[in-house]
């Protein structure tokens, strides 16, 4: 089976931090089997799962009416549903499979939406999911470089600076999110870091270069305009070297959970 080039197809959509990180998720999901009828949980503008699922049934969910209206102008996926994760518009067992790519870790009431995941889930069905893991602070190159200067609390307070400017709410080891899974009724079933420290070194070397295309996207609904290749032709080579290398503790984390019954 050919090996889809995610990279070079996020590239054309996103700036390159934002594309490599993207890539990450999709190559880590696609070793999982995604059964539908699916729900694409948290979808946004649906550009990720317009190169993921490419053209796959899946229904959309996000809280952001606005994202919505820009998956649909741009024709990326649907349908589309406006609702929060904590109160999801659907009957009980409605889904084989909710996907949330980089979600869950903003959620405010993580153990609400974990148990109305797991209600839609139908017996058998499967909860798969992208986060930043524990690790993800600590394999910052801003932390590592503070703290071998002695500079932990210079360390701590970046860390807690970039928690805030993702909305990371949600950020723990596989132990604890195998706690809050059982508690809504789901079971891990396979838990893996991604994404090593080279891949998070780069990525956050890159976030400063992101900031004309997050205007761009405030003025025009959509991160880049405008040919993209020569973004892959002069660091594509660099980013998959990167994201090829091994993660024993990445700092993402796919996790599959699955709901009891057959």
């Amino acid at each position: 089976m050919r090996q889809v080039d995610y990279l070079a197809r996020f590239i054309r959509l996103a700036p390159l931090s934002l594309a490599m990180a993207r890539a990450a998720d999709a190559e880590a999901l696609a070793t999982v089997e995604l059964q539908e009828p699916l729900l694409d949980l948290g979808c946004g503008q649906g550009w990720f799962a317009h190169v993921f699922l490419a053209g796959r049934p899946a229904i959309g969910l996000d809280l952001n009416a606005q994202e919505l209206l820009s998956a649909q102008r741009h024709g990326y996926g649907g349908p589309h549903v406006a609702a929060s994760a904590e109160a999801i518009p659907f009957r009980h067992a409605s889904f084989a499979t909710v996907l949330a790519n980089s979600v869950l870790q903003h959620i405010p009431d993580l153990d609400a939406a974990l148990r109305e995941i797991a209600r839609v889930l139908r017996p058998g069905g499967r909860l798969v999911i992208t986060v930043p893991s524990d690790a993800f602070g600590d394999q910052l190159l801003v932390t590592a470089g503070l703290r071998a200067l002695g500079l932990r609390r210079a360390a701590n307070r970046y860390v807690g600076f970039i928690d805030r400017y993702f909305v990371h709410r949600n950020r723990f080891g596989l132990d604890q999110w195998r706690q809050r899974m059982q508690a809504a009724g789901l079971s891990i079933a396979r838990g893996e870091p991604y994404f090593p420290p080279s891949a998070q070194h780069l990525y956050e070397l890159l976030l400063p270069v992101s900031v004309p295309s997050k205007i761009c996207r405030r003025v025009l609904g959509r991160w880049v305009v405008g040919p993209r290749g020569w973004v892959d032709v002069l660091f594509g080579g660099l980013v998959r070297r990167r994201l090829r290398q091994q993660a024993d503790r990445g700092s993402y984390l796919l996790i599959v959970a699955e709901k009891p019954g057959a």
